[in-house]
């Protein structure tokens, strides 16, 4: 308690730095409604950004904490915060820049697939961190219920490249700034003509990567970055069942098949795997993507 009064009295840290959010995560699971009020005037001055959304998750989740028996450890078990008896064991698995290279070089040299087919077109970190930031932006429209991150559109390109054959991508890129298309004129409101070729140029890119490692039979890794205010995987799921939208009729087909057989239809995979990190692993072990048309078993192989 001390030492979290001292960090926002004082304050220890700089607007924005990384330590806040640590800050909030304390004072919000542990319930201390005595700071309540200085945690919003944290969030006010943008000491902490967070959204609106992000800022109504934080206050309930003190609320629930500030009612919790003493001692329960659900809320930090949901979070997937744990104490560290040893803090040397429990990173030990962390590698050296060296040791990293060392693996990586091993991995591709054992690999039996061979080289990645999509490697000279397959977006970086940066790359897929510039289009986060845009799905996130003034840019993007929020009242169609377009895509809001690249964990939703690799879900949903999955979905559309994996599925039935019949979706081109002038059909499926539309879907991504209003669901089910509803709103055909929806796009993003680009500061320039250069900004949307640079946006349409790495979405494609994606596309082309998906479809060239499913092609090929080659492992596809989800983009489902970890998050700390929904299960991971959540984001993926919920792309992969717009993607399954698009051609209802024919999923659902292999979803009464699947179902006949003893399996699980898509969309309960989804649901199932969503709540345990794991949201690809199901879903393409499901009978009905197996069926789908391409080799859906290359989607996801390493989650």
């Amino acid at each position: 308690m001390k030492f979290l009064d001292r960090f926002e009295r004082e304050p220890l840290a700089e607007p924005g730095d990384d330590a806040w959010q640590g800050w909030l995560d304390a004072v919000s699971l542990l319930g201390l409604e005595d700071m309540r009020e200085r945690l919003r005037a944290a969030c006010d001055d943008d000491r902490i950004a967070l959204g609106d959304g992000d800022r109504e998750y934080v206050e309930n989740q003190l609320t629930l904490a500030r009612n919790l028996a003493p001692g329960d450890p659900s809320l930090f078990v949901r979070e997937r915060v744990v104490p560290l008896d040893d803090p040397v064991a429990a990173l030990g698995w962390v590698q050296s820049e060296e040791e990293a290279e060392t693996a990586r070089r091993k991995s591709k040299k054992d690999r039996p697939l061979g080289p990645d087919p999509a490697a000279a077109i397959a977006l970086d970190g940066d790359e897929i961190d510039w289009l986060n930031g845009f799905l996130g932006s003034k840019h993007v429209p929020v009242d169609t219920l377009g895509m809001e991150s690249m964990e939703q559109i690799d879900g949903f390109f999955c979905a559309v490249l994996a599925g039935p054959e019949g979706v081109s991508p002038d059909d499926a890129m539309p879907a991504i700034w209003s669901e089910e298309r509803r709103i055909k004129e929806a796009r993003p409101d680009y500061d320039s003509e250069q900004q949307a070729e640079h946006v349409a140029n790495l979405l494609t890119r994606h596309w082309q990567t998906i479809s060239l490692r499913l092609d090929r039979s080659y492992p596809h890794t989800p983009v489902m970055p970890w998050r700390w205010d929904a299960p991971r995987g959540s984001d993926w799921a919920r792309g992969f069942i717009r993607g399954v939208s698009l051609r209802l009729s024919q999923w659902g087909e292999r979803s009464r098949a699947a179902c006949g057989a003893g399996g699980l239809p898509p969309t309960a995979g989804m649901t199932l795997s969503a709540g345990r990190g794991s949201a690809a692993r199901l879903a393409a072990t499901s009978p009905a993507l197996a069926g789908a048309g391409r080799n859906t078993s290359a989607v996801a192989a390493r989650p």
